[in-house]
């Protein structure tokens, strides 16, 4: 009889270890998950801040540009010409549009 009460006490603590392992097991596929997500998420923000970086390259290039071409016309001095005020409307307008079009990251 003493046998048979081993055995089952041994049986219910593996038992009880066999649930304990599954719960572990559980919890460890659900932070697996979690994981997985956390990269994903890493993943997609990093792209989109090296898009934002290059996007903010090209705008500052941009204004590069457009500042080297505003002192060329200033240095060209009091030539009156509607050159100058056509070049200040289409920088004016491609400005307005960039403010449009990447507001949203300023």
């Amino acid at each position: 009889m003493e046998k048979y009460e081993k055995t089952e006490q041994e049986t219910q603590s593996l038992t009880d270890e066999l649930e304990s392992c599954k719960a572990n097991m559980k919890e460890l596929q659900e932070k697996e998950s979690k994981h997985d997500e956390t990269k994903t998420e890493l993943s997609d923000l990093t792209e989109k801040y090296e898009k934002t970086e290059q996007e903010n390259q090209s705008l500052t290039d941009e204004l590069e540009s457009c500042k080297a071409n505003m002192k060329e016309l200033q240095e060209k001095g009091s030539t009156t010409s509607l050159l100058l005020p056509a070049q200040a409307i289409v920088i004016g307008l491609f400005l307005a549009l960039l403010y449009w079009c990447f507001g949203a990251l300023w």
